[in-house]
Formats: structure tokens, C-alpha cells, sequence
């Protein structure tokens, strides 16, 4: 680090320099105009602080920058161990060894400890393991760190190795470089020792203030630290568990339960198979899933109060089965525990905007925008966050502020470059803006892109947004008076929602799909087949029975009376649609323009009734737009993803 030579260099020279020299091409800068780009002074702050968390502020500078991304409390990132002598038998150690001490670190006061799953994806993004203290400092500025963490293992018969440093992210240096050697039965007392060796290093310049050795802050205690049996199976679970998928699911959680079969208090065992519940709730929403879900996280919270990723899924948990009052309780404790990870943030946005939505509570979804806004601090490429507050403004009828979000998210969509989970989605939800804007061919271009590529995709949501597109292909259809194409675009959509039932939102897609087809059976006298595609889309939604309810972008009780509206306004009935229209508003709807030049209500502009509900809805106050919206699509096209909108 050119900083240890002289004091003096800025240091986003040093970390642009230490850029431009990585060993793995995909680390360095494209072009010699982006090195010249990161020599230059900053052009302002990129950090924007949230004031419901004053002691954290959280960044929306670019990550893959090599420049820092600032945290006002210190930050330190664990990366995964390095496997040294290459035993496949103890391979679970890499990761299992950096979860635990990442848990450990979490007690200490005043220090923020990175999301694990962030650190490990841009550490792969670098070319994999980190072994030098040169690209942990790298990993270390890209994820706005102070300190790193990385060390090896090695076996030698029974005797077990560990070499740990902790590594100062801005200038690279060396502050801790431990070796604790003993065997596998010691595993928790060498953990001990590293974690120690951190914290006596670290606490002068965690708490500002010198400490006396005899008043060092005491090594926390680890939720886990009788059986190493149960240890080994918990970390080999986790392993299966975040290649995600079916089959890994099933072995993760044969792993977690030989864990809780072997230390029936393991709290972290019960907190991944509790995760592993929620996951396979969202694939198939069925309810013992999410009852196994509470059932596990409950308990490892009971076990280890303290344990944020429990905290975090079971917000998630609570919020689908309508427990929202517990959902936001859990989720403000997750981001209190996790503030550097995506899903903290995130899980409570969800249980602020379902609930606002399902409680009819409008004046309350404006409270969703700053954990939104947190999750996309915490990751950038966190695509659902973008989808989740993007639609949230589309509802509420602003369109700006939808189309930023929007835009990033289908920017993310199509480049790959992400950190997070990959998603789908945005093609659609940008195609039903065009359609908004009265924009008919780029919204067909990105639907036919998402009826190709979607089913091809295997995620959870792919059936869902499938669906979605081809109801906005049967609703372009409808505008252009081509009936026919109207009817296949709406049948195909139904054909979909028949064979994933069960799939998240499919219920509101199958109510939007009758209603579609009962307006398009209208406009060509096919009196019979419209009939019974409006009352069986009314019963559907009233009765509820064989469809998942759920709520996802673009489909809500707020979306599904809109749909019912405009059939009632298209067969005459304009008392009806106006008795919907009040249902939607309730639920959240605010989408003024939509009404305004949607056809089904053209003849009705004049109507004393319909001016009335207008006059009412743009006197509800709008969600708050925060001015970091405006910033983040530039700043996601220095990452690398491409600025297109379709």
C-alpha cells in the first residue's frame, strides 16, 4: 500500500493504484478512463444517513469501485477460511469458521460486522478464496469495512492448524497475525483465541478511548460451544443451504436436524432450518411450512436473543401469516442486530408494506421507504428492494420515482451483476409503466422478453411474473381493439395460474385473467363466455378458495378491485366500479392517472361520481420521495450494469 511509504497519498489514489495492480483481471479497471476517474477527488458524499439509526450510516456509494465505502460506526468483514492442506473432510470449516466468529464480533459493542453472505460475494467475484492481506484490504474498501478478517486452516492427523489476521481495509496493514494450534475437539477454545486477539487489537479504536488490559471488554459468549458433532453438521447444512434449490434444501436440512439431534439447544441449527421453512414457504406457500418456520426461529431466538438472521426471517414469517405488529418488532431488532446485511432491512420493508396494504393502512406505507433504502445501501445489486419500492410509488401514482427503481432493477436484471440472490420481475413491472405512460411497443418488447426468458429461469417467482406478462399482453391486446389476441394473451395467462395454483400471488393474476377475458368476450358479443369469466373471476376473489393470496409486485387486494372496477365500468355499472374503486383506495390504491386514461372509464370522465373519488384520492397526502432515489441509477451503472429502460 503505497500509504506506508508516504503518509501523504490520498487515499483514493492508494486504493485506486492497489485496483489497478489485483492479480485477477475482472478486480482491475476496464479502461484507462476509469482509472483517471477514481485519481479525481471525490465529487460529494455518497453515504446517506437514515435518522431512525444515528450511530450507523449506511452507504450508496459503489461497491466495485475500489474506493471506500464509508460507515460512521466501524466496520469489520470476516472473509471465509482458507482450507490450506485441501481435507475435503473438514471443507465445512471455511465457512463455519467465519460464521462463528462473525457471530462473536457481533457482541462486541460498537462495532458493525459486515453481512457475511455480501463479503463472500465479492470476495468469488475477486476469484475466490483470499489469501493475501493486499486483497482482503481490497474486499475490505469494496464493502465499506475498516477491518478484514482472514486466516487458514490445516490438518496434520488429529492436530488442527488456524492462522488468523485482521487487516486494516484502507492502508492493508497487518494489525493482528495469530497461529493457535490444536486439534478438531478444540475448535471452540482456537475460535476463543482468535476472537480475543481481535478484540484486544480493536478495542482502543472501537470505543475511541484506551483501555486498560484489565478492563478489556470480555469475550462474548458463543451460542454454541459444547459439541463439535454438532458444530460440523450445522456448518455443513449451511453449506448445502445457500447453493439454494430443492434438492440443496433437503440436505440442509437433514444436516440442521443431525445438529439439533446431537445438541438439542443448538440455537444457530434452529435458526437455518427455521430459514430453510421460510424459503420453501415462498415456493409453495403452504401454511405448515410457515408454521415450521415460526415454530424453529422462535425457539433459536429463545436460545440466543441475540441472533439476528432468526430475527429477520421470522419478520418475514409473521408478516405472511398477518402478525404484523410481531413482524415489525422482529424486523427493527434484525437491522439493529444485522444493519450491514440486505435481508434485515429488506424483511422489514416487507412487513411495513404488506401490512399497510392488508390492514388497509395507506397513510402508513410511506413507513417502508427508509428500510427500502437501507437494504439498497446495504446492497446495491439487492434487486428486490428496487422492484418492492418502485412499486410501491406505481401504486401510490408516482410514476418518477417508479420508473428510477424500476429502471435499476431491470439495469440489474439483464447485466447479472449481482451480489445478491438473482431475481426476475423487472421486465415485467417496467412493461406495465410503459403501459401506463401509453407507451404500447416498449412494453411489448420487454413482455416478449419475459415470456421467453422467464420460464426457462428456474426461481420461485418465474411462474408468477410469467403469468403477469401475459395478462399485460392481453390488456395491450384490449387497448388496441385486437379482441382475438386479447383472449389468447388471457387464456394462456389462466392456463399458468391453473398449473401453479400455489405459486406466491397467482390468485390475484387468475381473478385479473377472468376479468380480462370478460372484457374482451364483451366487445365481441360473446355474451355466454363473458358471463361466466366475470363471475367466476368474482367468486375467485371473494371466496379465495385454491389460489394463493399472497401479495408480490403487482398484485395485491388494491390491484385486484381496480381490475373488478373496470370490468364494471366497461359493462355499464358505474355504481359498482365506484364502490371498487373506494375498496382499492383503501387498500392502497392511488393510481389517479391510470383512471384518467384508462378506456373502460372514458365515458364516465364527466360523471359528478367519478369526479368526486378523484377529487378524494389526490387529497390523501403521497408517500414521501427520498432525494437518494434520484442518485441511485448512475451509481449502479458504475457498477457495471448496463443503464437501459427497455
Amino acid at each position: 500500500p503505497l500509504r506506508t511509504l508516504r503518509a501523504d497519498v490520498p487515499a483514493r489514489v492508494e486504493a485506486a493504484v492497489l485496483r489497478a495492480l489485483a492479480k485477477e483481471r475482472e478486480a482491475r479497471f476496464a479502461t484507462a478512463e476509469e482509472f483517471a476517474a477514481a485519481l479525481e477527488p471525490a465529487a460529494g458524499a455518497e453515504a446517506t444517513a437514515v435518522a431512525a439509526a444515528p450511530t450507523v450510516v449506511v452507504s450508496t456509494a459503489p461497491e466495485a469501485d475500489g474506493g471506500p465505502a464509508p460507515v460512521a460506526a466501524p466496520a469489520i468483514a470476516v472473509l471465509d477460511f482458507v482450507n490450506v492442506s485441501h481435507d475435503q473432510g473438514l471443507s465445512w470449516l471455511a465457512g463455519g469458521m467465519a460464521e462463528t466468529l462473525q457471530l462473536d464480533l457481533q457482541k462486541v459493542p460498537g462495532l458493525v460486522v459486515t453481512g457475511r453472505d455480501r463479503v463472500a460475494r465479492d470476495a468469488r467475484a475477486r476469484g475466490g478464496e483470499v489469501k493475501t492481506a493486499a486483497d482482503a484490504a481490497l474486499v475490505g474498501r469494496a464493502v465499506g469495512a475498516r477491518w478484514v478478517v482472514l486466516g487458514s486452516f490445516q490438518s496434520a492427523g488429529p492436530n488442527l492448524r488456524i492462522t488468523a489476521q485482521c487487516v486494516a481495509a484502507e492502508s492493508g496493514e497487518v494489525l493482528v497475525a495469530s497461529r493457535f494450534d490444536g486439534t478438531l475437539d478444540e475448535i471452540f477454545a482456537l475460535q476463543d483465541r482468535v476472537v480475543a486477539a481481535i478484540v484486544e487489537r480493536l478495542a482502543t479504536e472501537v470505543s475511541g478511548v484506551r483501555v486498560p488490559r484489565t478492563e478489556r471488554p470480555e469475550r462474548p459468549e458463543r451460542p454454541e460451544r459444547r459439541v463439535v458433532a454438532a458444530y460440523e453438521a450445522y456448518a455443513r447444512g449451511r453449506q448445502a443451504f445457500r447453493t439454494f434449490g430443492p434438492a440443496a434444501f433437503d440436505e440442509a436440512e437433514r444436516w440442521f436436524r443431525l445438529a439439533l439431534d446431537t445438541d438439542p439447544t443448538y440455537s444457530l441449527a434452529y435458526s437455518g432450518l427455521g430459514s430453510l421453512f421460510a424459503f420453501r414457504y415462498i415456493t409453495g406457500t403452504r401454511r405448515e411450512d410457515l408454521d415450521a418456520a415460526v415454530t424453529h426461529l422462535e425457539r433459536a431466538i429463545e436460545l440466543d436473543p441475540d441472533l439476528g438472521e432468526a430475527r429477520m426471517w421470522l419478520c418475514y414469517a409473521y408478516s405472511r401469516l398477518h402478525r404484523y405488529a410481531e413482524a415489525e418488532a422482529a424486523g427493527l431488532r434484525a437491522a439493529e442486530l444485522a444493519p450491514d446485511n440486505f435481508h434485515a432491512h429488506y424483511m422489514l420493508a416487507i412487513a411495513h408494506h404488506i401490512g399497510a396494504l392488508h390492514e388497509r393502512r395507506p397513510r402508513d406505507l410511506g413507513r417502508a421507504v427508509e428500510p427500502y433504502l437501507r437494504a439498497i445501501a446495504a446492497e446495491p445489486t439487492g434487486q428486490p428492494a428496487y422492484l418492492g419500492l418502485g412499486w410501491l410509488y406505481a401504486l401510490d401514482g408516482q410514476y418518477e420515482p417508479a420508473r428510477a427503481l424500476i429502471d435499476c432493477a431491470l439495469s440489474i436484471e439483464r447485466s447479472g451483476v449481482t451480489r445478491e440472490v438473482k431475481f426476475v420481475g423487472a421486465r415485467t413491472l417496467r412493461a406495465a409503466l410503459h403501459l401506463r405512460d401509453r407507451e404500447p411497443e416498449a412494453a411489448r418488447r420487454l413482455l416478449t422478453e419475459a415470456v421467453e426468458l422467464y420460464p426457462r429461469i428456474d426461481h420461485v417467482y418465474s411462474a408468477s411474473f410469467t403469468t403477469m406478462s401475459h395478462c399485460l399482453l392481453g390488456e395491450l391486446s384490449l387497448r388496441a381493439a385486437a379482441y382475438d389476441e386479447a383472449i389468447t394473451a388471457f387464456q394462456r395467462a389462466g392456463d399458468l395460474a391453473d398449473a401453479s395454483p400455489h405459486r406466491i400471488g397467482m390468485g390475484y393474476l387468475a381473478v385479473r385473467t377472468g376479468y380480462g377475458l370478460a372484457r374482451a368476450f364483451r366487445w365481441l358479443f360473446m355474451k355466454r363466455e363473458e358471463a361466466q369469466a366475470a363471475s367466476a373471476a368474482a367468486e375467485l376473489l371473494e371466496k379465495r378458495a385454491g389460489y394463493a393470496f399472497d401479495w408480490m409486485w403487482g398484485v395485491s387486494d388494491a390491484e385486484a378491485r381496480y381490475d373488478t372496477a373496470a370490468y364494471a365500468a366497461a359493462s355499464g355499472h358505474l355504481d359498482r366500479a365506484i364502490e371498487q374503486l373506494e375498496q382499492g383506495v383503501a387498500a392502497g390504491w392511488r393510481d389517479t392517472a391510470l383512471l384518467e386514461h384508462d378506456s373502460e372509464f372514458q365515458r364516465y370522465r364527466s360523471e359528478p361520481a367519478l369526479e368526486e373519488l378523484r377529487a378524494r384520492m389526490e387529497a390523501i397526502p403521497r408517500v414521501p420521495v427520498s432525494p437518494a432515489i434520484a442518485g441511485l441509477a448512475s451509481r449502479l451503472g458504475d457498477q457495471g450494469a448496463p443503464r437501459r429502460s427497455g
